[in-house]
């Protein structure tokens, strides 16, 4: 797995690195439609690799930097967006380059009748749990309680949202 993932990380630098340097006009203007569709949530994703470089680790609960771990100072978010500037961009890049293969993969599979399985997401990233950190009750973690295959029960460690914040007095999705 180690292998596989420095391998797969120095393949996607190489694909940044010339994309910067020649440019295709296609796909530059597929990468900019993209960023702006996805700037939603791609912004604060790569506002946090940058600190995970920052802090050489990307579980933000480990930083040492309070600011950092709170980070929506907006002079905080320029400092770290200058210094990083070329790896938030490629990181942007990696998750465009991420989504085209994934709808290839899908576009394929449909033209041949092929089904896929595949695990979903349940529970939040620390990168989601960092950017929406109000959302979240603290020191609340998900788990199950003892069964028969866990007398003790399990751990899981994903956040709790809470309730308050996720529902309008109204009754309607907050």
């Amino acid at each position: 797995y180690a292998y596989i993932y420095q391998k797969q990380a120095e393949a996607l630098t190489e694909a940044w690195q010339n994309f910067k340097a020649k440019p295709d006009k296609k796909l530059l203007k597929e990468f900019q439609e993209y960023k702006i569709r996805n700037d939603f949530w791609l912004d604060k994703d790569s506002l946090y690799e940058a600190l995970s470089i920052e802090h050489g680790n990307d579980y933000w609960p480990l930083w040492d930097s309070e600011t950092d771990k709170n980070l929506f100072n907006p002079k905080s978010i320029d400092e770290i967006s200058k210094k990083y500037e070329d790896d938030i961009e490629k990181y942007k890049f990696i998750q465009f380059i991420l989504y085209k293969q994934n709808e290839k993969t899908r576009e394929y599979a449909l033209e041949h009748g092929i089904k896929m399985i595949a695990d979903r997401q349940v529970a939040f990233s620390d990168r989601d749990t960092w950017a929406y950190q109000s959302l979240f009750l603290d020191g609340w973690m998900l788990g199950c309680p003892p069964d028969y295959f866990s007398k003790d029960g399990q751990a899981w460690g994903f956040p709790v949202m809470n309730p308050e914040t996720m529902y309008n007095a109204d009754g309607s999705l907050g």
